[in-house]
């Protein structure tokens, strides 16, 4: 829904960049293909990633289908649910956060944001449609397997600055596709 996405950039409080907007729409797009997207969002500390994810995030739940944000500690977790509620709830988007320190109620919420925690097996999500996983250098091979076994028709966007090895030998064999987002924000005073 372009309509949607123009809105939802329209709102954020800076503007994009080259780079952000063609991160942005490369996803978007594999999102419409018949199977499920696995790709890794590169790029520096401060490129923008979270951005690029927000708008995937925005897409994904105009569908109707929800998305977990999944981040490696605590304070990432308060951070970035706080950020996205800044961003999102003014355009009617229901955020959760889920970890050691927030249990918000999951089940009536577009977006849930967490730690560990979201990844439990008493943890039910009604028509997962996209994981997300911050720094997914923070997080074993495991743990992002036992997700996508019970949910295994979503789709899995990784982000990270320092991809570990075994995630870039998977991009070079074909199981996992790379975005790289290789320009940065202007800084605005």
């Amino acid at each position: 829904d372009t309509t949607h996405l123009k809105e939802v950039v329209a709102a954020l409080p800076f503007k994009l960049t080259d780079g952000q907007r063609r991160a942005s729409w490369q996803i978007i797009q594999d999102l419409a293909l018949n199977y499920p997207m696995y790709r890794l969002l590169y790029g520096e500390v401060g490129s923008g990633k979270t951005a690029v994810a927000a708008l995937v995030a925005a897409a994904v739940t105009k569908q109707k289908r929800q998305v977990i944000w999944l981040n490696p500690t605590v304070i990432l977790a308060s951070q970035q649910a706080a950020t996205l509620r800044t961003l999102f709830e003014p355009l009617g988007l229901k955020i959760a956060e889920v970890s050691a320190n927030a249990k918000d109620d999951h089940t009536v919420a577009d977006l849930i944001v967490g730690t560990h925690a979201l990844l439990g097996p008493k943890i039910e999500f009604k028509n997962l449609g996209l994981i997300i996983v911050d720094e997914q250098h923070r997080f074993g091979v495991e743990q992002r397997q036992a997700i996508l076994a019970r949910y295994p028709t979503t789709h899995l966007l990784m982000m990270s600055a320092t991809p570990i090895p075994r995630s870039l030998a998977q991009s070079v064999f074909g199981y996992l596709d790379i975005t790289y987002l290789l320009d940065k924000p202007l800084h605005q005073k």
